[in-house]
C-alpha cells in the first residue's frame, strides 16, 4: 500500500513525463543547427500503458554513434531520460544537412508541454487542498 492516492501518484507520474519531455524538446532546439540530427520526442505515457497491457512494439529508438560522442553527446541513461525517448517521426520539413528540427514545432511542444505543467500543478494544489479540508486542516 502506498502513503499516496492513486490520483496524486497518476499526477506525479505525468509531471515526470513533462520533465523528461521538456528535456528532450530543448534539446531538439539546442541541435537545431547539428547537421544530420533527427528531432526526438517522448512516447506518451498512454502509449507506455497500451504497450504493458498489449506487449512491447517495436519502437525507435536512438542508439549513441562514436560521431555523436565525438560531439559530446551522452548517451540516454546518462542524461536521466528514459528509453521511450524516439525519433519524432512527424517532423514536417527536413534541412538540405539531414536535419529534421523544425524550430516553430518545437517552441509549440514547449507551450504545450507548459500549459499541461500548469494545469496539473493545479489539479495537484486541488487535490491537497480537499485533502486538507477533509481531514480538517
Amino acid at each position: 500500500m502506498t502513503d499516496r492516492p492513486d490520483i496524486l501518484s497518476g499526477m506525479q507520474r505525468a509531471l515526470r513525463q513533462l520533465d523528461v519531455r521538456q528535456r528532450v524538446i530543448a534539446g531538439n532546439l539546442a541541435n537545431s543547427d547539428t547537421p544530420g540530427f533527427k528531432a526526438l520526442d517522448v512516447k506518451s505515457d498512454f502509449a507506455n500503458m497500451v504497450d504493458q497491457r498489449v506487449g512491447k512494439a517495436d519502437n525507435p529508438t536512438v542508439a549513441l554513434t562514436a560521431r555523436m560522442s565525438e560531439l559530446g553527446a551522452k548517451s540516454g541513461n546518462s542524461l536521466g531520460v528514459r528509453s521511450d525517448v524516439i525519433v519524432d517521426n512527424s517532423a514536417t520539413e527536413i534541412k538540405p544537412d539531414g536535419n529534421s528540427v523544425n524550430i516553430e514545432e518545437q517552441m509549440m511542444k514547449m507551450s504545450q508541454i507548459q500549459t499541461e505543467y500548469i494545469t496539473l500543478i493545479n489539479l495537484y494544489k486541488k487535490n491537497i487542498s480537499l485533502f486538507k479540508s477533509a481531514i480538517g486542516k
